[in-house]
């Protein structure tokens, strides 16, 4: 996956100080979607998701 906004952007920087304030690589513009994409709990998915 990729930030939306473009690099130039303020939204940009401010997405990515975000992401990596929590922890998430950023390459680029680039996140690594198999290393940082949610997985929810089945837990969430049979039951808090469908609210």
């Amino acid at each position: 996956g990729h930030i939306a906004f473009p690099i130039e952007s303020e939204s940009f920087q401010e997405q990515r100080a975000k992401l990596i304030s929590e922890g998430v690589s950023v390459k680029g513009s680039r996140v690594s979607l198999k290393e940082f994409q949610w997985q929810p709990e089945l837990m969430d998915i049979l039951f808090a998701l469908d609210n």
